[in-house]
């Protein structure tokens, strides 16, 4: 036989005989299963080359090769997680770096997630997330795994005729609002350590109970010292003596209506007098008080209200001659403090007492007790964006400012401030609280409106300050304390536009309800934009 013809006959018989062997192979040996010894070799699939490079002495003996001789791979779903499989391959040193950043992605998803879940399930089912803020995660922890049962659940309801649904003002639940706005988010901001002007007022008494400062709407400051009522003009440049007591009088209280154009002064005899800025003389007196008037607020441009040593609180009309059209009884000692809201609805009192007591014109006795302090309440102040939120200050005993909803007669917001609070002042967007303080620190400080988180301390007198006023524009206060000085501290800067354009903050006064003071602003930027238009 030549050699060509061996050449052809020879892959013959190696065809016929690999057919015979695999003729011979039992079926249980062709598995899926992957060799041990090479974990890769599974996953490529086998040529007719490959297969027929086996021989028959290999395949007796070695059982290894017996199973991977397969025409294709079928996976075996059972044998484990294909994932974890996956992942026993090392990658390189970039892909390491990638899956990194995935899982810290990962992580961030997740821890999201939970916030997102416990705030919507302490929203829905009215659960505290505040009991720890020291530990959020086990605040999350607990809010996410605490409820495993369904969300909702079908049942009967119970229709009440007598029932009052009561829908909540704010969109999110009070846990969530303690959750996402805790106190501690308080960020301080610059503050001037020293004041742009000082006046000496000599005279000037360093008493908790006296309300003798006040800033008018017209940009008159009122002050007085001892027997004396003066007056600043014209940008604080110009001084006019406008009444002077005989005797041993004194003047105790000042307040300034809306307009500015009448001031109310009460003596320490217990009379009230209205003294007319324009003709700088007294208009007409009242009386009733036994003790002398601490303190006065104007419900609007014809009523007033003032409060004495007596414990009593007398509504006065300058449309009538009476002395008085109605007499408040609550308070056990003297009255400290009045303050009608910017509705003209509601007055507060503070008193000697520790009580704060809301009124209204047409009931003699108080409607609400708002309970809490332990001193001496003196500090009150609405607020200017909600007619129902007032703050309130305690004396050295209690050394707090509380922020109550008067509607529920609630308290929102509480803070321990360390020292006597004597004043209180809402700035004029309402997003800042000023409050002047006595023993110990005898400073002015600044508190966010939202949470009371302090936001800046002036040092700027060495003695109490009990007198506070606000300048009409909004963007300074005077401070009067007993070291008989006056200084002028400008606290919020009048905002600017993108255009540089100065806001017109002075539209804005202390006394004029929130309603028609939007819709000055509103008619003011109309007319600005149509200036603009008539130009182009």
């Amino acid at each position: 036989m030549s050699y060509a013809l061996f050449r052809a006959i020879k892959p013959l018989q190696a065809i016929n005989q690999l057919n015979q062997m695999n003729s011979l192979i039992p079926r249980a040996t062709l598995s899926t299963k992957p060799s041990p010894i090479y974990p890769k070799l599974h996953k490529m699939p086998h040529s007719p080359r490959s297969v027929s490079s086996f021989s028959s002495s290999d395949y007796r003996i070695s059982s290894r090769v017996k199973e991977t001789l397969a025409d294709r791979f079928i996976p075996l779903r059972s044998s484990g997680n294909l994932c974890e499989r996956f992942m026993v391959e090392d990658p390189a040193s970039e892909d390491k770096q990638k899956d990194e950043v995935a899982e810290d992605e990962a992580e961030s998803v997740k821890e999201n997630a939970k916030m997102y879940a416990a705030l919507l399930k302490a929203h829905m089912f009215s659960e505290n997330l505040t009991k720890n803020k020291a530990d959020i995660s086990m605040l999350l922890q607990e809010a996410t795994d605490g409820f495993s049962g369904p969300v909702f659940t079908f049942k009967r309801e119970e229709y009440r005729i007598n029932s009052i649904i009561k829908p909540e003002r704010n969109p999110i639940a009070a846990v969530s609002h303690e959750f996402l706005f805790p106190r501690d988010l308080g960020t301080s901001r610059k503050l001037p350590q020293t004041p742009y002007k000082v006046l000496d007022a000599p005279g000037l008494k360093d008493d908790f109970y006296l309300n003798t400062i006040d800033w008018s709407s017209t940009d008159i400051l009122a002050i007085g010292l001892n027997q004396t009522l003066y007056t600043l003009r014209d940008r604080l440049s110009r001084t006019e003596r406008v009444l002077e007591l005989p005797g041993d009088n004194e003047i105790t209280a000042l307040s300034f209506d809306s307009r500015g154009k009448c001031l109310f002064v009460g003596y320490g005899d217990g009379l009230a007098q209205l003294v007319d800025m324009e003709a700088a003389k007294v208009v007409t007196s009242y009386s009733g008080h036994a003790g002398r008037i601490t303190c006065g607020a104007w419900c609007n441009d014809w009523l007033f209200s003032t409060g004495s040593r007596d414990c009593k609180i007398l509504d006065h009309d300058v449309r009538v001659p009476a002395p008085f059209i109605k007499v408040h009884k609550g308070h056990k000692r003297e009255v400290c403090n009045l303050r009608w809201n910017y509705d003209g609805r509601i007055l507060a009192s503070g008193g000697n007492d520790n009580k704060v007591f809301l009124w209204n014109l047409h009931h003699s006795s108080p409607l609400f007790n708002l309970p809490g302090h332990s001193a001496a309440v003196k500090a009150l102040a609405w607020s200017p964006l909600n007619s129902n939120l007032l703050a309130t200050g305690g004396g050295i005993a209690d050394r707090s400012i509380k922020i109550w909803d008067c509607i529920d007669t609630k308290c929102l917001r509480s803070t321990d401030t360390g020292s006597q609070v004597c004043n209180l002042l809402f700035s004029r967007d309402g997003k800042e609280l000023v409050s002047t303080h006595g023993y110990m620190s005898n400073a002015i400080s600044l508190w966010r409106a939202c949470n009371l988180a302090k936001t800046g301390t002036i040092a700027g007198h060495c003695s109490r300050v009990p007198h506070l006023a606000m300048s009409p524009d909004g963007e300074s206060v005077v401070t009067g304390a007993g070291d008989e000085t006056l200084k002028f501290w400008r606290l919020f800067p009048k905002g600017k536009s993108e255009k540089g354009e100065v806001v017109a903050l002075s539209l804005i006064h202390i006394s004029e309800p929130t309603r028609p003071l939007y819709i000055s602003y509103a008619v003011f930027c109309l007319k600005k934009k149509k200036k603009k238009k008539k130009k182009k």
